[in-house]
């Protein structure tokens, strides 16, 4: 992903944001601390509770509620939903 952004010296500056995974995801505090120079593109807690705090701080996208023993390679692109 590219992002851009404005310098304090009104330069324009293009970077790259690297994208993370987030295991154990919790209420989503890795992504809340990573999210300004990385972008999460999947999330995964087999927690209920935690499940639904991710979901109601950053919507469904990216997530799925499950534990990651049972994860498998087809379950990151559904994460989308």
């Amino acid at each position: 992903m590219i992002s851009l952004r404005v310098e304090s010296d009104n330069h324009l500056c293009v970077s790259e944001r690297l994208a993370f995974l987030e295991f154990f995801a919790g209420g989503g505090m890795a992504r809340l601390g990573l999210t300004p120079d990385f972008n999460c593109e999947f999330a995964k807690d087999k927690d209920p509770t935690k499940s639904n705090i991710y979901r109601r701080n950053y919507g469904h996208n990216q997530f799925l509620e499950g534990d990651v023993n049972q994860l498998n390679v087809a379950d990151f692109g559904a994460a989308g939903g």
